[in-house]
């Protein structure tokens, strides 16, 4: 840097003062009052600024990229295993004629039918850590296993305001010193708040997703809409 960089726009605003003389302005150094001299230094000190000011506007005032919003619920939420004694007698077939894939299979109950149809991908938003501890819930233990889940099964019409993750039996979770079955440590999770991300054709069952990445793919393929209401029809 010039060692009188701090100093640098008076020399040009000198050269712009030597300018109006030469330019027949009728100002020379001798006759320049105080008022002229502070019009021609705001004058050369606006043109400098200006570029500056207006890439700050610019840069303030830029488009972000709209960020997606999406309906939410507030229900209960348990899970299961695709085993005798916790569905009817066919344990490995959904309610919609679908394998029981632990890695992406949701069921909820009756009443939600209309809020979240067949083929409603949710997504469990995390507990904060400003609520309430829930004694019975233990959905952070088996948070990795949950991901995005498909409506695909429906749960006894007894049960109310209830989701229920399908998980596998045998993906054993660390509760304490203890190793057990994520959907017995999951227990009964109270005021779960969920994410409506979107609603997959389930018409073909032998179609559906069989992965996270495979349903993550189709999500973003499909072209069903959610309505106003949640409840979306398949085309």
């Amino acid at each position: 840097m010039h060692k009188y960089g701090s100093v640098k726009p008076y020399f040009a605003i000198d050269s712009a003062i030597e300018k109006c003389y030469y330019l027949g302005v009728g100002v020379t150094r001798q006759r320049m009052t105080p008022v002229v001299t502070a019009a021609v230094t705001g004058a050369f000190l606006l043109q400098t600024l200006m570029p500056v000011a207006s890439a700050m506007v610019e840069e303030t005032t830029g488009e972000t990229p709209e960020q997606p919003t999406y309906p939410t619920l507030t229900v209960k939420m348990t899970a299961y295993n695709a085993l005798p004694g916790q569905t009817d007698d066919t344990p490995f077939t959904t309610s919609i004629g679908a394998y029981t894939n632990t890695d992406i299979i949701a069921a909820r109950s009756k009443d939600l039918a209309d809020e979240l149809p067949y083929g409603t991908v949710i997504e469990v938003v995390p507990v904060s850590t400003s609520s309430k501890p829930d004694v019975n819930c233990g959905r952070d233990v088996v948070h990795d296993q949950i991901g995005l889940r498909v409506i695909g099964d429906a749960m006894n019409p007894r049960i109310t305001n209830t989701v229920d993750i399908l998980l596998d039996h045998k993906e054993l979770v660390q509760v304490g010193k203890i190793k057990r079955n994520p959907a017995k440590a999951f227990g009964m999770c109270k005021n779960v708040t969920i994410k409506i991300v979107g609603k997959i054709d389930v018409k073909k069952v032998k179609n559906m997703p069989k992965t996270q990445e495979e349903l993550k793919l189709a999500l973003e393929q499909s072209e069903i809409k959610l309505d106003e209401n949640l409840a979306v029809n398949i085309k």
